[in-house]
């Protein structure tokens, strides 16, 4: 329960606070320290879980930002302590809630009990080469501003079609870009480079288009909606705004599925190709390796930052929200302007990945 002191501060505050952990807005006093949500919940939910014990990978030494505040828990906590969030406010019904809870133990994951330890060095570096590589395309940004100079246009001249799919069609290249500087993929057969990109960079374009939507709050925006429905067909908004709500919060965990979607066999609805599938069917140690690595980083992630039961339930929701998106694309997205323009940057990346193999070959 708040105090009368934290009321009294909450009602003094007419202006915007400073979340005193990671530095985005904050949302009043909670806990006795000025907060952002994200903080809020998370002090919440580790406050007395025993997480200070665990050890920093990064020496102790970790900025906490609103980027980065998913990076280490332990020096997150450890922050939210320092600037004096107390324990004995989280309201005492809810730690009992949670303490009757006793679920049984899963004896599938009994294998996992010893490793808390999470991510080795080599897994730690794939993870930070995914998040910088993401980041440093600024599609979020980019796409902000795009839409802000759009509809301060005059009604008429505003969010034409020809440049929202031109802009669309930016966000592919971009994301080609992040997924050209991975490492693994960067490390493949340029034949296989070149089957993966054709077949599931509409895929991953599709399903960080949305991300990027739910960043921006751009579903909040009815003529943003509009022009979904305007552009994809009537109903499309409404399908999307439902999809990115089952979204994970933590942009992270999209950054990972996006790379690990690309070394898909077959990540989208597609016309068989026997050739390509031959390439890939004899070939299933390349792809299934990369798959494993990315995916065992992922897991151990999920675990480090929220346990067992909730890792478990982020990841089914992660994999859920991929079909979902496969399946919209299938029943809905059947736009013949929109595939062509993908169809179109596929092929000019496939030409550009001809083009560096026979530099590299002379």
């Amino acid at each position: 329960m708040m105090t009368l002191k934290n009321s009294r501060i909450k009602q003094k505050l007419s202006y915007p606070l400073m979340c005193s952990i990671c530095g985005d807005i904050a949302r009043g006093v909670n806990f006795s320290a000025a907060s952002c949500m994200s903080c809020k919940m998370f002090f919440r939910r580790h406050a007395e879980s025993g997480l200070l014990g665990q050890q920093c990978h990064f020496g102790g030494k970790c900025k906490i930002t609103q980027t980065t505040r998913k990076f280490c828990a332990p020096c997150r906590l450890k922050l939210c302590f320092k600037v004096g969030m107390d324990p004995q406010l989280i309201r005492h019904s809810q730690r009992q809630y949670n303490n009757n809870i006793r679920l049984p133990k899963l004896t599938t994951i009994a294998i996992l009990d010893n490793d808390r330890s999470m991510l080795t060095l080599d897994e730690w570096n794939l993870l930070s080469n995914i998040i910088n590589t993401y980041d440093e395309q600024n599609l979020l940004i980019q796409t902000k501003d795009f839409f802000k100079n759009q509809f301060s246009l005059p009604p008429k001249i505003r969010c034409k079609d020809s440049k929202i799919f031109n802009y669309i069609g930016s966000i592919y290249s971009t994301l080609y870009t992040f997924i050209e500087r991975c490492p693994l993929f960067y490390s493949l057969p340029v034949t296989i480079q070149k089957i993966l990109i054709k077949r599931n960079l509409g895929s991953i374009g599709s399903f960080n288009a949305l991300f990027i939507s739910k960043e921006m709050n751009a579903f909040e925006n009815e003529s943003y909606s509009n022009l979904i429905d305007d552009m994809y067909g009537n109903g499309q908004s409404k399908r999307a705004i439902q999809a990115s709500r089952r979204l994970d919060e933590n942009g992270i965990l999209i950054k990972i599925i996006s790379i690990l979607m690309i070394f898909s066999s077959n990540c989208t609805i597609i016309s068989i190709d026997h050739l390509e599938n031959i390439h890939i069917v004899f070939n299933p140690q390349i792809l299934l390796h990369i798959e494993n690595l990315i995916v065992t980083m992922l897991w151990k992630y999920l675990i480090y930052q929220y346990g067992y039961k909730e890792g478990i339930l982020r990841y089914v929701s992660l994999v859920k929200s991929v079909l979902d998106m496969i399946q919209r694309m299938g029943d809905g997205l059947n736009v013949k302007r929109h595939w062509n323009m993908v169809e179109n940057i596929a092929e000019e990346k496939l030409r550009l990945l001809s083009l560096k193999d026979g530099l590299s070959n002379n």
